[in-house]
């Protein structure tokens, strides 16, 4: 102050009402450390009075920032998978800086909005990421990426892979409603046909598909978190019908001479026939079997089953003795 012989006073509004007296030097200097001031918007009042108390009142605006930057959100985030070997990274402060660095490269920045582009290598690549705000308050934290450019691999354990096609070959069953099991990478997602499922942790997924009558084709594809994604292809064909089964051979309640016989007949083609321990696949149609009599009455029963799990059985009783009628070979 220019008059040596005043009393000065000072307040700060935000933290008290009352006024407190400074001490002013005989040339009218006066100095003071204000503390405790608040974040943010601070009005810090000075009052001059004279003798004749008159006064002066000064209003000086402080505003207190002690506090980093913090980073409110960015694509893609710290953490993240991603396929490309080069990113836009983007994202912004929750205020504006006055710098922002990642490793050795300067971000763009506008307002509390930044961008920059990385280059990656494959696996884990890892920034020491620098934000500075306008009055010098630094944030450091480490920024990571992972650089995951290999496509996930799926599994189904009931089915056969079929390298040449790449494409699971066709399943039989004779459940309308089937269990659809599988393994992949964990937390990608499995699209089959018309569903979706994000894998847990284990890599484990399953769905019950609901099946049509005959071949049913479903599209797989699975997507792992970093965006990278294998196509196959997995047929089920649902046959809920039993095999065309007749024998010709031997007939019913027929007597042989004979330690064994023949068992002879037709069955769907590519369906298979079991008489006890033998059994057969048969590829034209037709099946004969060598069947051993061990007793005077023989029951034999002919199974007829597909891949698909249906069967149909036909008996036949056989005597060992001397007529032999009713039977051939």
């Amino acid at each position: 102050t220019t008059d040596p012989f005043v009393d000065v006073y000072y307040r700060v509004t935000q933290i008290s009402e009352v006024w407190s007296m400074l001490t002013v030097s005989g040339s009218g200097g006066f100095t003071k450390d204000v503390t405790d001031l608040r974040q943010g918007a601070n009005t810090l009042e000075v009052m001059v009075r004279d003798a004749a108390s008159n006064e002066l009142v000064t209003v000086l605006e402080i505003y207190v920032d002690t506090i980093p930057p913090n980073l409110v959100g960015s694509t893609p985030r710290t953490g993240a998978n991603v396929n490309h070997a080069t990113v836009v990274l983007s994202g912004h402060y929750n205020e504006p800086l006055s710098s922002l660095m990642l490793n050795d490269l300067h971000a763009t920045l506008d307002g509390v909005n930044f961008t920059i582009t990385l280059d990656l290598v494959v696996g884990l690549n890892q920034f020491s990421m620098v934000a500075m705000d306008d009055v010098g308050n630094v944030d450091l934290m480490t920024f990571r990426i992972f650089l995951d450019q290999t496509p996930p691999s799926i599994n189904f354990p009931d089915l056969t892979f079929d390298p040449d096609s790449g494409d699971y070959l066709p399943f039989d069953t004779n459940h309308k409603q089937f269990l659809l099991l599988g393994t992949t990478e964990s937390s990608s997602t499995v699209y089959v046909d018309n569903w979706e499922q994000i894998v847990d942790s284990q890599g484990v997924f399953g769905h019950e598909l609901t099946l049509e009558e005959g071949e049913n084709l479903l599209p797989v594809l699975v997507r792992d978190v970093a965006g990278n994604e294998y196509h196959t292809n997995v047929t089920l064909v649902l046959d809920t019908y039993a095999p065309q089964l007749t024998v010709e051979n031997p007939e019913h309640l027929s007597t042989t001479s004979k330690d064994y016989v023949w068992v002879e007949g037709t069955v769907t083609e590519g369906d298979s026939v079991a008489v006890g321990d033998v059994e057969m696949m048969s590829t034209d149609g037709t099946f004969r079997l060598k069947v051993a009599l061990d007793q005077s009455v023989n029951r034999i029963i002919i199974v007829a089953f597909d891949k698909a799990g249906n069967e149909v059985s036909i008996e036949r009783l056989v005597f060992q003795g001397d007529d032999t009628r009713g039977l051939s070979g």
